[in-house]
């Protein structure tokens, strides 16, 4: 049974620290109640707060609504994350370091 969409919560500008201190930044979309679900990871080069930029990937409310969190990260070095922007050299490590603060 999917869940109504009036139970999505959005957690939004949530720093994750990568191991070598630089924080990116993240928006969580989430069921209202705390229990633990399976969570999908969408980073993206492209500004996580633009409204398409989520729905590009994955679908916030349906993912949600399917029971799913959904975690919306902007990439090292563009709009609120920290550190240079250098497409493929940090990804793989941020990547783990952000599946890793997820689970």
């Amino acid at each position: 049974m999917i869940a109504p969409v009036e139970s999505l919560h959005v957690d939004r500008g949530v720093p994750v620290r990568m191991r070598d201190g630089v924080t990116l930044i993240a928006d969580v979309y989430r069921p209202l109640d705390e229990q633990p679900v399976p969570a999908i990871l969408s980073r993206t080069c492209y500004d996580r707060r633009f409204p398409l930029t989520p729905a590009a990937a994955v679908d916030p409310e349906r993912a949600v609504a399917a029971g799913f969190a959904l975690v919306v990260q902007d990439v090292r070095g563009v709009h609120d994350s920290e550190g240079a922007f250098d497409p493929f050299v940090t990804e793989a490590e941020d990547g783990y370091d952000t599946i890793e603060w997820v689970a």
